[in-house]
């Protein structure tokens, strides 16, 4: 009965410091997102330094996602390339 009772005991201590880690490390990203919200190139210097890290290695895949604004954009130029110049 003894043993069980120091089982639980250490359980719920165990279950206490676990939550209160959890907590640290959520107040950590939160402190983190609005510091990286009030610097506008924050997020792009993070997303270079990720890539960055993942290092030179053939088993690894890398997919940038871009807005559509900017894939339009792209198309836009290189339809204006693409086509011949207005004669005067």
């Amino acid at each position: 009965m003894m043993s069980r009772q120091a089982s639980s005991e250490r359980e719920k201590r165990a279950t206490i410091i676990k939550a209160d880690g959890d907590r640290q490390a959520a107040a950590a990203l939160a402190e983190a997102a609005s510091t990286m919200a009030a610097s506008p190139g924050a997020m792009q210097l993070r997303t270079l330094q990720t890539i960055d890290g993942l290092g030179p290695s053939a088993s690894n895949t890398v997919i940038l996602a871009l807005p559509l604004e900017v894939i339009d954009a792209m198309r836009a130029y290189v339809a204006s390339r693409d086509r011949p110049a207005p004669r005067s």
